[in-house]
C-alpha cells in the first residue's frame, strides 16, 4: 500500500524537485488562491534569504569594525590621555598665556575630557578634578543631572503614547545595555500599538462587524486545527524512536527538532518544506490543497511575512550591533566603505596626535601650545 502524504494523497514515487509552489497542470490556470500561495511562498522565501544576507553583512562589517576600528578608537582613546595630561599646566600657568589664550586652551581640554573622562580608571580622579576646575561643576553632578533629564524625557515620550516606563538602573554609558532596553521599549510600544487597535469600539458593533468577526474566529480555529494535524502527522512519520536505521534514526532527530520548533513558531513554510523533503519530494501535496485549505494557508502567510519584514527592520537595531550603529543605517559594501574611511580618519589623528605629543616633550613645548589654541580658535570661531 502506498504511504499518504499530510493531505490524505497517495505519495508518488521521489522527484528531484522539493518545490512548494503550486504548479499549472497542461493547459489548465492556477486559481486565485493557488496564485495567492505561490507569491506568499516566494515572498517568505525572499524575507528569509534577505534576513540571512543582513546577518552576514553585519557580521562582517561588525568583524572589521572590531579588527580595523576598535584598536585605532582605543588608541586615540590613550593619545588624548597623554595630551591632557601634557596641556593642563599651561592652563593653571597664567603669566604663560594670555586670559583669551587661556580660554580658548580650557575649550579644547574640556572637548579632550569629554572623549576619555571615564575612559582611564587611573586617571578618572584627575581628569574629575580637571573637569571641575574648567567648569566650575563636579562630573559626577552634571552626569547625575543629565541622566536624570533624559530619563524624563524618554518617560514623557512613551507616556504620551499611554505606557508607564522605568528605565530603572539602566547605565547609560554602557551601549550595549541602553540597545537591549530601546529594543525592549520598542516591542512594548508596539505591543501597546497593537493593542489599541485591537480595542473593541465603545459603540454597539454592527451586524456585518459580527459577522466578519466570526468568520476570522473560524478561520483561526480552522487555522490551528490544520497546523495542529499536520504536525501530528508529519511527527509519526519522523518519530526517530520508530527507525531501526541508524542513519535515518539521526536524521529524524534532526528532523524532528526542526518540526518542534517550526510548531511552535506556527511556521508554515518550514512545516511545508520538512513535509516536502521528508514525505513526497515533489509538489504533489501542494497540488491537492483545496481552496478551503488555502485560504488558511494564505492567512498563516501573510502573518509569518509581517512577521519576517519586522524581524528585517530590527536587525539593524539590535544590541549584538550597536558598535555599527555610529555609521548609520547602511548596508553590505557601503557600510563595509565607512569602516575603511572612518580607520583611516582615526589613523591620521593618530599620527597628528602623536607628532603633537612629540613637539610637547621636545625643545619648545610652548609653541605647539600656542599652535593647539591657534588651531582651536580657528575651528571654534
Amino acid at each position: 500500500m502506498n504511504p499518504t502524504d499530510l493531505f490524505g494523497q497517495t505519495i508518488s514515487p521521489p522527484s528531484e524537485s522539493t518545490s512548494l509552489t503550486v504548479k499549472k497542470k497542461d493547459k489548465e490556470s492556477l486559481s486565485k488562491g493557488q496564485t495567492v500561495f505561490n507569491r506568499l511562498i516566494k515572498k517568505v522565501e525572499k524575507l528569509r534569504k534577505e534576513i540571512d544576507g543582513l546577518h552576514k553583512d553585519l557580521d562582517s562589517a561588525l568583524a572589521r569594525h572590531t579588527l580595523k576600528v576598535a584598536p585605532a578608537e582605543a588608541e586615540t582613546t590613550r593619545l588624548h590621555v597623554e595630551l591632557i595630561d601634557l596641556l593642563y599646566p599651561y592652563y593653571t600657568k597664567t603669566k604663560v598665556l594670555s586670559a583669551k589664550e587661556r580660554s580658548t586652551l580650557g575649550e579644547v581640554i574640556s572637548e579632550l575630557l569629554d572623549d576619555v573622562i571615564g575612559c582611564d580608571e587611573e586617571a578618572m580622579e584627575r581628569h574629575k578634578m580637571m573637569y571641575k576646575k574648567l567648569n566650575g561643576e563636579h562630573y559626577d553632578e552634571v552626569v547625575s543631572q543629565d541622566m536624570a533629564m533624559f530619563r524624563e524625557g524618554i518617560n514623557e515620550m512613551f507616556a504620551a503614547h499611554g505606557l508607564d516606563l522605568n528605565l530603572g538602573d539602566l547605565d547609560f554609558s554602557d551601549d550595549e545595555a541602553v540597545a537591549r532596553k530601546m529594543q525592549e521599549l520598542q516591542e512594548k510600544f508596539q505591543a501597546e500599538q497593537e493593542r489599541m487597535q485591537n480595542q473593541p469600539p465603545k459603540r454597539k458593533k454592527t451586524k456585518r462587524q459580527l459577522e466578519m468577526e466570526a468568520r476570522a474566529e473560524e478561520m483561526e480555529k480552522a487555522r490551528n486545527r490544520s497546523l495542529s494535524t499536520m504536525y501530528k502527522q508529519l511527527a509519526r512519520s519522523l518519530h526517530p524512536d520508530l527507525e531501526p536505521d541508524e542513519a535515518l534514526r539521526a536524521e529524524k532527530e534532526e528532523l524532528m527538532k526542526q518540526l518542534t520548533v517550526a510548531y511552535e513558531a506556527q511556521d508554515l513554510h518550514t512545516l511545508l518544506k520538512l513535509e516536502a523533503q521528508w514525505m513526497a519530494r515533489n509538489s504533489g501535496n501542494i497540488q491537492a490543497l483545496t481552496e478551503e485549505k488555502l485560504a488558511i494557508y494564505n492567512a498563516v502567510l501573510k502573518e509569518q511575512i509581517e512577521e519576517l519584514e519586522v524581524e528585517y527592520h530590527r536587525t539593524m537595531g539590535h544590541p549584538r550591533y550597536g558598535p555599527l550603529m555610529e555609521y548609520g543605517m547602511h548596508y553590505s559594501k557601503s557600510l563595509l566603505r565607512e569602516i575603511d574611511i572612518r580607520e583611516m580618519r582615526l589613523r591620521m589623528r593618530n599620527r597628528s596626535l602623536e607628532e603633537s605629543i612629540a613637539n610637547l616633550r621636545g625643545k619648545n613645548p610652548l609653541k605647539e601650545v600656542q599652535m593647539c589654541i591657534q588651531l582651536a580658535g580657528s575651528r571654534l570661531g
